[in-house]
């Protein structure tokens, strides 16, 4: 089997050091330790643990920060917001995208993602505007 080297990415967080227990290990030593990793001979790319990269359609980092997926999904339930708002569709039409289209786009990371009240308060701001503006209804 081929493995495509251009997607293989070498990371790791390294939390136990030779004199240095607790603190993670800085991203230049972490870079020269794993940088020259080879995968059928050619030089898998690193990546900083602290950076988010997607993987199945889930934004995460190594130290399992979900602020990247939950920015990503924010984003992307505004735009579509946007669309809808200038869209010419009728508010059933509006319910039924909200239901089959946005609203999955938003759960698919939630058996992986943890959400926490807030994040989940912030989602449903966004829906709640989208379908009060589809109709017609105040949006305060």
């Amino acid at each position: 089997m081929q493995i495509n080297a251009k997607k293989t990415l070498v990371t790791g967080v390294l939390y136990a050091a030779e004199g240095n227990y607790g603190t993670p290990t800085p991203d230049a030593e972490l870079g020269k330790q794993l940088g020259n990793i080879m995968v059928q001979g050619q030089r898998a790319t690193y990546h900083d643990p602290r950076q988010p990269f997607r993987h199945l359609g889930v934004h995460f980092t190594m130290t399992l920060d979900w602020g990247p997926q939950f920015g990503v999904a924010m984003r992307e339930m505004k735009r579509l917001a946007e669309r809808m708002e200038y869209s010419m569709v009728l508010p059933a039409q509006a319910t039924r995208i909200l239901q089959t289209c946005v609203r999955t786009k938003i759960t698919f990371a939630f058996a992986v993602a943890p959400y926490g009240r807030a994040e989940l308060d912030a989602f449903d701001v966004v829906l709640r505007r989208i379908a009060r503006k589809a109709w017609g209804l105040s949006t305060s």
